[in-house]
């Protein structure tokens, strides 16, 4: 029974000859794998075989990104977490540009700012300054993307780490001087 209903779906896509944009879509229609044309809301019309067409929406996104640890030029870690919020603004563009928007936008975010905290010190490193800085070199992307936003949500810079060590009786405090490979770490550990 599946066969035929894909059968079914397959044979009513090739005799469809319209589509409906809505009004949060923007879509593009290739025209023999080489002609694009961007096309807004409303009903379009379309030549099977002839025509691919990709319907995307272009509301407001947001991607969180938590837990990103990075090392001061200091040497002290800091814990971070950020939402970068962004829409699609050229839809031809961004697939132009492109291939996972949201994922290659917080990776590009990611990389920013992790170059602008290891280049400083901790005291130099000032979270709203460094999230409008990030967004402006962002919003420089010719992407298609528009009202990109970076925000920092968590900032943490913890003066000491606990951790739960094997075979130990509970937590041991360590602070971010203890050299890992250091034989009496070892000892004191076994």
């Amino acid at each position: 029974m599946a066969f035929f209903t894909e059968i079914l779906g397959g044979l009513r896509a090739l005799f469809t000859w319209y589509f409906a944009v809505a009004p949060w879509e923007r879509a593009v229609r290739v025209k023999w794998g080489k002609h694009d044309q961007l096309l807004g809301p409303g009903l379009h019309w379309r030549v099977p075989v002839r025509d691919r067409v990709y319907r995307h929406s272009v509301r407001l996104r947001s991607t969180e990104v938590v837990g990103q640890n990075i090392t001061t030029a200091d040497g002290k870690v800091v814990t971070l977490a950020f939402v970068v919020e962004w829409g699609i603004g050229d839809l031809l563009q961004v697939f132009r540009s492109v291939a996972h928007p949201e994922r290659t936008l917080a990776t590009r975010v990611k990389a920013l700012i992790a170059e602008r905290i290891a280049s400083r010190a901790l005291e130099d490193v000032a979270p709203l300054k460094l999230s409008e800085d990030i967004t402006a070199e962002i919003r420089g992307l010719n992407w298609g993307l528009c009202d990109v936003r970076v925000r920092i949500t968590e900032f943490i810079n913890a003066a000491k780490t606990y951790r739960l060590l094997q075979g130990g009786n509970g937590y041991t405090e360590i602070d971010h001087e203890t050299n890992w490979n250091d034989d009496m770490f070892r000892a004191n550990r076994r």
